[in-house]
């Protein structure tokens, strides 16, 4: 006896997303990169201390000070989109606060269960740059 022919077997499965019809997507608001950039004057032996450690600690610098003049503030915190849009990842993100934290760059506060507070330092001869 044969099987009759059924073009559901041919079609794929369903998503997770399409069986859930009660469940909520939250949609992807994507950075529209264009519009940010990284301010300046930054100080170039600020750069080149960030720049001599090993892995993703300029990324981090970078991101920080980016931050830190998107806020108008030397005061930040780290949120995991600007870890996305610099490439680097949790783990390499603690990492650096602590080589930069280790060559004065910048201060940490680690809060418990939270993101760390982080204060970007800027040297005496660096001080118009944010």
């Amino acid at each position: 006896m044969t099987k009759d022919f059924r073009l559901d077997d041919f079609l794929p499965m369903k998503t997770v997303n399409q069986t859930q019809n009660n469940a909520k997507v939250k949609p992807q608001r994507s950075l529209d990169l264009d519009k940010y950039f990284i301010q300046g004057p930054i100080s170039l032996n600020w750069i080149s201390s960030a720049s001599k450690a090993p892995g993703r600690v300029l990324q981090v610098a970078l991101a920080l000070w980016h931050l830190s003049c998107l806020t108008k503030s030397p005061k930040v915190k780290m949120q995991r989109k600007w870890r996305e849009v610099f490439g680097f990842s949790e783990k390499a993100y603690r990492h650096a606060l602590r080589v930069l934290e280790s060559n004065g760059l910048v201060n940490v506060e680690r809060l418990s269960g939270q993101s760390s507070n982080v204060t970007v330092i800027l040297r005496e001869n660096s001080e118009n740059n944010l």
